[in-house]
């Protein structure tokens, strides 16, 4: 298990979690035991990555402040002023046709 989180490790290093084929990113959380360790290994990818952008898009929404983005091939489909952990299983069944469909919370300062 712990050669299999390295090597996947190293995949995301050389990669833009965006462009993660949809089949590959199955795979890489087929794993019951490993899969909420590699969607952060994700999510911390993407944060590394776009950090910056991120939190610009959380700053263009000031006059309607937003405490969750939905991303899908790097734009904003839309936000939400709470988290969107009541839309879970909309998210859910988007994120099984498009693997570039990412949910992003506003850090509390």
């Amino acid at each position: 298990m712990k050669e299999n989180l390295k090597s996947i490790e190293e995949y995301l290093e050389r990669t833009d979690p965006f462009d993660i084929p949809l089949d590959k990113y199955r795979s890489l959380t087929n794993n019951e035991k490993t899969r909420s360790l590699v969607y952060r290994m994700v999510m911390e990818r993407l944060y590394e990555l776009y950090a910056e952008w991120i939190e610009n898009e959380f700053r263009k929404r000031r006059n309607e402040p937003a405490r969750s983005l939905l991303v899908c091939d790097r734009k904003v489909i839309f936000h939400l002023k709470t988290n969107m952990d009541h839309l879970e299983n909309i998210l859910l069944r988007l994120k099984k046709k498009w693997v570039s469909l990412v949910t992003f919370y506003q850090k509390n300062h």
